[in-house]
């Protein structure tokens, strides 16, 4: 019969169990399992299984779509992938979306879908490493919108590329496959697919921040409206920022 003093000692017993397997502590469970609590046990560990579960299926709600047995393969990589301690630099997630990628050959649909996932990832953890480069480019993007009626008119405002991105290719939808530039824009991951104009932009970009005059003098024939009208827009998904 489940009480309250019965319900309050088994949160006790997990809250001790899951500080001890964090820490790799196995001796205590182990312990637990010597004084007769195997049944207490089983049920901790089913539940983390399914707690585990619970956050794969939600958090990668997106990539579930490119698989038709994704419930199976999650409940594969529990069996063989045991709980971790907590580490900030690689979820669960991500290293289910790794073990994915190497667990069976992928159909194109399915690369496409975890070189997506991975992408946003590998964009997260930039933003972890270079938190004040990433930090200060928000905050001149925040900006922007004082900034965009001077590209047309003043030569020294100078154009900075997001430092937070990743490129990866993949076919998205109605496109071959192609070079995808993700990047970090606020608390959300977004990408774009540069075209033959705004590349070799975005080059010159990533090498430091520049201005449009200063860009004329590349080797690249493009107009200036064209840069202005591109610089608007990418300015509005993230891509740049001016000062």
């Amino acid at each position: 019969m489940n009480t309250p003093r019965a319900t309050d000692a088994y949160r006790e017993q997990l809250v001790r169990w899951s500080r001890a397997l964090a820490a790799g502590r196995t001796e205590e469970v182990c312990e637990a399992l010597a004084e007769g609590e195997v049944q207490d046990v089983a049920r901790f560990l089913a539940q983390t299984v399914g707690e585990r579960r619970g956050l794969l299926r939600q958090e990668l709600a997106f990539l579930a779509l490119a698989f038709d047995d994704f419930d199976a393969l999650v409940g594969a990589y529990l069996r063989q992938s045991p709980q971790t301690a907590y580490d900030p630099e690689c979820s669960d997630r991500e290293r289910f979306v790794r073990w994915l990628h190497e667990a069976r050959p992928l159909t194109t649909k399915q690369r496409d879908f975890v070189a997506y996932q991975q992408a946003e990832y590998a964009v997260a953890a930039q933003a972890r490493k270079r938190r004040e480069e990433h930090l200060a480019f928000q905050g001149a993007w925040r900006q922007v919108g004082t900034h965009l009626h001077r590209l047309s008119s003043d030569p020294a405002l100078r154009i900075h590329l997001n430092p937070i991105r990743v490129w990866s290719r993949l076919a998205l939808p109605g496109r071959a496959a192609c070079d995808v530039l993700f990047f970090a824009a606020g608390d959300r991951v977004t990408s774009a697919v540069p075209g033959e104009v705004e590349r070799p932009f975005v080059q010159v970009l990533a090498r430091g921040p520049c201005t449009l005059a200063e860009y004329s003098g590349e080797p690249w024939p493009v107009s200036r409206e064209e840069l202005v009208a591109l610089c608007r827009g990418r300015a509005a998904e993230g891509l740049v920022a001016f000062e």
